[in-house]
């Protein structure tokens, strides 16, 4: 004969027991999901961190590039060389320039060149001051380009817009010149002196 098992039933006790072991699965998840939270949080906040860092330091650098650049833009010297082909930096001449103000250009005449000391002055009154440091004769003339010619190598007097004439060795001279915009030729017209290479440009800006 078979004997028919009878189940227990579940006293309170049991399900107390049933309801903390519940809590404390609860709770041991819940833990477990915070912890991968935080987790999740720090790794955001140091990988801001990270790139923050990386901006700053590619500013400072290119804040240090830009310096050194513009440092030695500021440091670079004028090369000017015997022969006409003065290379002054036309900064020197936006420095000069004040509105309503005369602009100053001193020129060096040798054999055979002409040598401003800046290449570029705003229009307006410009004030030349010719020097002659050669061992011959010159003059300083300014013409509007493009040249007009007499001969090959021989520009036209009349078409200049002024002269300083004659300049003995040592000797210099003055004249004032009311300039447009435009490109001239600084040059002396002693004969055969154009033509050896003593002629220069020069610009005047709007």
């Amino acid at each position: 004969m078979t004997t028919a098992t009878q189940e227990r039933p579940h006293t309170t006790e049991d399900l107390e027991a049933e309801l903390e072991e519940l809590r404390r699965e609860m709770a041991a998840k819940s833990a477990r999901s915070g912890a991968t939270q935080l987790a999740v949080f720090l790794a955001v906040l140091l990988g801001l961190a990270a790139l923050v860092a990386v901006a700053f330091k590619l500013d400072d650098n290119q804040s240090a590039s830009t310096a050194m650049h513009n440092q030695m833009r500021g440091n670079m010297p004028a090369a000017m060389g015997p022969g006409g082909g003065g290379t002054a930096s036309q900064a020197g001449a936006a420095s000069q320039a004040t509105a309503g103000s005369v602009q100053q250009v001193t020129a060096q005449l040798g054999d055979y060149w002409v040598r401003p000391d800046v290449t570029s002055v705003p229009a307006g009154k410009v004030m030349f001051t010719a020097q002659n440091v050669g061992q011959v004769p010159h003059e300083l003339m300014v013409e509007r380009m493009p040249m007009k010619m007499d001969a090959p190598g021989q520009p036209n007097e009349e078409a200049a817009q002024g002269m300083i004439e004659d300049m003995e060795p040592g000797e210099s001279g003055h004249m004032t010149l009311n300039l447009k915009p435009g490109q001239y030729m600084l040059f002396c017209n002693v004969t055969g002196h154009y033509a050896a290479g003593q002629h220069t440009m020069f610009t005047v800006t709007g």
